[in-house]
């Protein structure tokens, strides 16, 4: 952000502020004015002294004032008037086991620390300690960071120390420890049920940003999902953590999972990329595409592969043709009415009132790889026919959609155009650039694409089941239809090199010349009201059904006026 920016609230995933915006760092050997990192102070901190503050000037009406806003947060509790304090015992040996007084929030390592007889005792680095909790059936391994108000009264820790690193030393959003009801606990199982691996995160946080921030597991994980050893329910690494609580897991890898991580992702450049964020950190553009992403839908159903679609007009849906494999590859007369089809709305987090609606397949077409649905209903959120504009010449984009099936979520992306492709693909590849043979085939599978001239490229970091997202401009019209990605072969399994989608106008084109040659007459004259002040849209429906003068309607009409 520009100057201005002192005093800015900052807020998390759920919309708690955390933070005061206060200034940044500047580097003095460089002539400017631009700040190489900013910074905020935790507003817990803020609060903690300001009712210190209250409390010495004795300003006791400010402070009840305080108090009753603070009712019903723990956090701001804790520091009004609720003392920390717990016991717990800790074994640095076969036959010692001592006794910790925890008087302050803090990780259990800061608390075991303070005793003597750990420091003479424990000689390893605290990334080689090993923190272990509970007993037979309940134990697990603790990482060093865990919170305190996690430990259970007079619960036992186990200490012991490798010669090895166990844990990468962490660097935490916030040093500020919790109370344990701003914690979600669980527990995975490392060696088929003998061994458990203990994991925390404040509520809010989502699964893979918890076990980043553990430090006990490795970085590029990708997409996985996890299995409840109980239930077998399995849980999305993009799905919060706050109902996981107490829970037992296995992590899993579903085959044929996009694994692509943010690390592969094109370095688009700081000033083009930035550009981008700025664009679509406006917030009156930020509401424009939350009011158009209420069309945009999950699509799910028996027989096909899940992705994401968006309501065109009236009841019909537009998405990719490759999500109905079985139906377009099929050469049985009037399968597509035994497809059976779910257009999910509302899906915006896991807890909403999702509107499930059933669909049939009314038309597509396999080469340019789009379908479109018929809903059962009519009482769906508006269509995004009328949105549809060319493709956009600053390179700003964003993609909303329903990755891997999961919560409707947007992702900002920078348009890689044509002559850059190659370049993009050589950064992307820069890990395997050993490999040049890959790298040169990759390269020719681009342009030897026979849709090389009409494919809108990018990268974006949304998993595997994003097939059928709309991709919007700047100004929140809808270009292109999201269809899929180059990828890297054995190498990388599953991992694209580079996005694609097709530009709308193109689908449109063809969708409209299916339906005259189909007959539905009636269905493109619903179109011709739709595209009405959208003058790249009549000028495609002119192309193939005529401006309305030359058609012989309109001329008996010109007729029958002069006649009177």
């Amino acid at each position: 952000m520009y100057h201005g920016a002192s005093g800015s609230p900052v807020f998390d995933g759920l919309g708690r502020v955390f933070g005061l915006h206060t200034a940044g760092y500047i580097c003095d050997s460089v002539n400017s004015d631009e700040s190489v990192i900013e910074y905020a102070i935790p507003l817990l901190t803020i609060f903690e002294s300001f009712v210190e503050n209250l409390k010495e000037s004795e300003n006791e009406e400010l402070l009840k004032k305080v108090e009753k806003a603070a009712k019903r947060n723990p956090h701001l509790k804790e520091i009004l008037n609720e003392p920390h304090g717990h016991q717990f015992r800790v074994k640095l040996s076969s036959d010692d086991t001592y006794t910790i007084d925890c008087v302050q929030p803090c990780t259990v390592l800061e608390a075991i620390t303070s005793s003597n007889k750990y420091k003479k005792m424990v000689k390893g680095a605290d990334v080689n300690v090993i923190i272990q909790m509970g007993t037979g059936d309940d134990e697990s391994i603790v990482p060093t960071h865990f919170p305190c108000p996690c430990v259970g009264d007079h619960e036992v820790l186990t200490i012991s120390c490798k010669s090895e690193k166990v844990e990468s030393a962490q660097v935490h959003d916030s040093k500020i420890v919790h109370p344990r009801d701003a914690y979600s606990v669980f527990y995975f199982d490392t060696k088929g049920g003998q061994n458990y691996l203990c994991v925390y995160g404040g509520k809010g946080i989502t699964v893979a940003e918890a076990l980043k921030r553990d430090g006990r597991f490795t970085d590029d994980l990708g997409y996985f999902e996890l299995v409840n050893i109980n239930d077998k329910c399995k849980t999305e690494c993009t799905d919060k953590i706050d109902n996981l609580e107490n829970k037992k897991f296995q992590i899993c890898l579903p085959q044929g999972a996009n694994t692509e991580s943010k690390k592969s992702t094109f370095n688009q450049g700081k000033e083009n990329f930035g550009k981008i964020q700025e664009s679509f950190s406006e917030i009156h553009k930020v509401k424009e595409l939350l009011k158009l992403s209420k069309s945009v839908c999950l699509i799910t159903g028996s027989s096909i592969k899940q992705g994401t679609g968006f309501v065109l007009f009236d009841n019909y849906v537009l998405t990719n043709a490759h999500l109905f494999e079985d139906w377009v590859q099929s050469k049985l007369p009037n399968c597509h009415e035994s497809v059976n089809v779910t257009a999910v709305f509302n899906f915006e987090k896991h807890e909403s009132e999702k509107n499930k609606i059933n669909a049939k397949v009314f038309s597509g077409n396999k080469k340019f790889d789009y379908i479109i649905l018929k809903l059962e209903t009519e009482e769906v959120p508006p269509g995004l026919l009328k949105r549809f504009g060319p493709v956009p010449s600053d390179s700003e984009a964003c993609i909303v959609g329903h990755p891997g099936g999961g919560v409707k979520k947007m992702d900002p992306i920078c348009i890689i155009e044509k002559d850059r492709r190659e370049e993009a693909v050589n950064k992307n590849c820069e890990d395997i650039k050993e490999y040049f043979i890959t790298l040169y085939a990759v390269n020719q599978v681009i342009k030897n694409n026979p849709f090389e001239n009409i494919y809108v490229t990018y990268n974006f970091v949304m998993y595997y089941g994003s097939s059928g997202c709309p991709v919007f401009d700047g100004h929140g019209r809808v270009f292109g239809l999201h269809t899929g990605g180059y990828f890297f072969g054995l190498l990388k399994p599953n991992q694209s090199v580079l996005k694609y989608a097709f530009p709308l106008f193109t689908l449109f084109e063809n969708f409209v010349d299916n339906l005259k040659k189909e007959g539905y007459g009636e269905v493109v004259e619903r179109v011709e009201e739709e595209e009405k002040g959208n003058p790249h849209l009549e000028n495609i429906i002119a192309s193939f059904v005529g401006s309305k003068q030359d058609r012989p309607e309109a001329l008996l009409e010109e007729c029958s006026d002069k006649m009177e």
